[in-house]
């Protein structure tokens, strides 16, 4: 019985670090992502719209933008280029907030998904 319980503590405490760490774990876990260059057509239609919209300064356009580079991402989630643009349209999304009249309380999502 002596070694029955400090056994059980051990466990215990092993289980809770690896429940409280579970989402690191998870990503250690997960086999190795690789970029790739091959761009679908969704893909480069999206990347050109960032890049339009981009260049012209056209912020009230973003939404729709982040909308065809996030799905030309969920399409192919290894094209480095989108993977890049969505993160980059998320950053540009959050940080000109104060053209709003009134902060939205959905500005915190851009910052996380950046």
């Amino acid at each position: 019985m002596r070694t029955v319980i400090p056994i059980l503590l051990f466990a215990f405490q092993l289980g809770a670090i690896a429940w409280a760490e579970r989402g690191a774990i998870l990503i250690w876990l997960a086999p190795q992502k690789s970029a790739t260059a091959d761009a679908s057509e969704q893909a480069k239609h999206a990347n050109a719209r960032f890049w339009d919209a981009l260049h012209g300064g056209r912020y009230d356009e973003l939404p729709g933008v982040i909308e065809a580079l996030t799905a030309a991402y969920l399409e192919n989630p290894r094209h480095a280029e989108t993977a890049a643009h969505v993160a980059f349209s998320h950053v540009w999304y959050a940080t000109e907030r104060a053209r709003f009249d009134r902060p939205r309380a959905t500005v915190t999502e851009h910052f996380m998904l950046a």
